[in-house]
């Protein structure tokens, strides 16, 4: 159903012999009708008045107009909250609608699917792992903190390389990351390098690579990545590993797999990130940064 719930003007109306939608509005100027305008939805058939003080209320838009109307409204309105930036909180649900579990959003790229481009993130391919879910599955929706659906998943690799991409559907998306908008390119991941992780719990967390290391984590998955100091949570795997020394100095290096407790490691190499290379391995042809 095509519904709009309008918090921020008093009601609307179908005015069926003139053909129009009535818009009413608490403060009827111009400033308030280009706000509709910009935020809502520029049509011919609206017209704005003086409310006379009517309550908030919802307008079944899908009995008038046809299907081809709702869906371009459809997304217009999509689009107001529909955005994902590396490091945002993620929701999956399975086909059904089910909860699956949150984790964190990586780095956007585009790839070569079915033989069209398609623009999405990485993301860890566990991330749904757990008492209450089951691993990354195809066809799975991706959802933001605010409840819309931003993606769908159309691949996951989670026994050698625990990676999984989502494709954008009707959402915006960025690259910026705690510091500012973060370059298309791929980092360094040499001994000693420092790094950053924005995830759920947090961004901006500091940290230096370490060492490799493979093996499999409690969810069963197989890892294969880099130690880094950084400190992690439960949450946040599948959030953004980057470099940044500048604002044109930057670059991806991964995305946050796994962490142990404090301590456990005697260099401080207490999380685990595997890297765009290896990303790239497993992907669809025409991988690139995006």
């Amino acid at each position: 159903m095509a519904r709009v719930s309008l918090v921020f003007f008093d009601g609307i109306t179908l005015d069926i012999v003139n053909n129009e939608v009535l818009v009413s509005l608490a403060v009827y100027t111009e400033e308030k009708i280009n706000l509709f305008v910009d935020m809502i939805l520029d049509a011919p058939f609206i017209t704005f008045h003086q409310s006379p003080g009517l309550p908030e209320l919802t307008f079944d838009f899908e009995q008038y107009y046809s299907s081809e109307v709702l869906h371009n409204f459809d997304v217009q309105i999509a689009a107001l909250t529909s955005h994902v930036s590396p490091g945002d909180i993620l929701h999956v649900r399975d086909s059904s609608g089910r909860l699956l579990r949150a984790g964190s959003n990586g780095y956007r790229i585009s790839i070569d699917w079915q033989w069209q481009i398609r623009i999405g993130f990485v993301t860890a391919a566990h991330i749904s792992n757990g008492p209450l879910g089951r691993p990354l599955r195809i066809g799975d929706r991706i959802y933001n903190s605010a409840g819309n659906h931003i993606g769908t998943i159309r691949y996951v690799n989670l026994h050698t390389a625990d990676v999984a991409f989502f494709e954008l559907i009707n959402a915006t998306s960025d690259r910026r990351v705690h510091f500012g908008t973060l370059g298309a390119r791929e980092a360094s991941n040499g001994t000693g390098n420092r790094v950053f992780l924005d995830a759920m719990h947090g961004t901006g967390r500091p940290g230096d690579i370490k060492a490799p290391w493979s093996g499999n984590t409690a969810s069963g998955n197989w890892v294969s990545g880099l130690r880094a100091s950084y400190q992690s949570q439960g949450g946040d795997s599948g959030g953004i590993v980057y470099s940044w020394t500048n604002a044109t100095n930057n670059g991806v290096n991964g995305i946050h797999a796994l962490g142990w407790p404090a301590g456990t490691w005697g260099d401080g190499g207490n999380a685990v990130f595997t890297t765009v290379s290896t990303h790239r391995s497993f992907l669809a042809n025409g991988f690139n940064l995006h």
